[in-house]
């Protein structure tokens, strides 16, 4: 499956009647059939905060990522979710992911900064229509999420800053403050899909020179 070079790890469950533990681990190197991370330093906790209710948090660092796909430096992954002691999906979840120095296949940019927050639907929508593909999986689910880069490059475009947010929240799509700072001026749009009725919205604003 993989190697590891230079490991530490560390272990403690304070209770064995109820979840509550912490694990830190260490390795100088970690190589799998996926890619390989250099000067990795994971550290999680668990806790049962009540008979229905686990409270989690990881935050993972890595001096350098290198895969088939992409390659980054610095890299900082954090999360917090909570779940039910008898499911393993949290209903309640937050990611934050940074790094630097980022290149793939298709695009590199100099850092990258992405946050995802999750919770219930407000208003679930229980259906299952064969006409909306991946979306139905995504019905019973509400996402928040904001991505910033700089210095991006990605064939024939090239931006000081990009960005946006955006919510999903069935059976809407709404991307907001989809902005960028490109090399012939600056551009803002907004988006708004349905995903039931098919109709998507666009706005934006522009001053560029060509």
């Amino acid at each position: 499956w993989g190697r590891l070079k230079q490991l530490q790890l560390e272990a403690d469950a304070e209770q064995v009647s109820t979840i509550n533990a912490r694990i830190t681990l260490k390795a100088g190197e970690v190589e799998s059939k996926w890619g390989r991370l250099e000067q990795l330093h994971l550290e999680a906790d668990a806790e049962q905060v009540s008979t229905n209710e686990i409270r989690c948090k990881a935050t993972v660092r890595a001096a350098r990522l290198k895969s088939e796909w992409a390659q980054a430096n610095a890299i900082h992954l954090r999360g917090d979710w909570k779940h039910r002691p008898h499911e393993l999906m949290p209903y309640e979840a937050n990611l934050g992911l940074e790094g630097a120095q980022f290149v793939s296949r298709w695009a590199k940019a100099d850092a990258l900064a992405l946050k995802v927050s999750g919770n219930p639907a407000s208003d679930w929508l229980a259906m299952d229509d064969p006409a909306l593909g991946p979306w139905n999986h995504q019905l019973p689910y509400a996402f928040d999420m904001a991505c910033e880069a700089t210095h991006i490059e990605a064939q024939s475009l090239q931006a000081a800053t990009l960005g946006l947010t955006a919510r999903w929240d069935a059976p809407r799509l709404s991307i907001t403050q989809l902005h960028g700072q490109l090399a012939g001026g600056r551009a803002i749009m907004d988006a708004d899909l349905d995903v039931l009725t098919r109709k998507l919205t666009l706005d934006g604003q522009a001053n560029l020179d060509f």
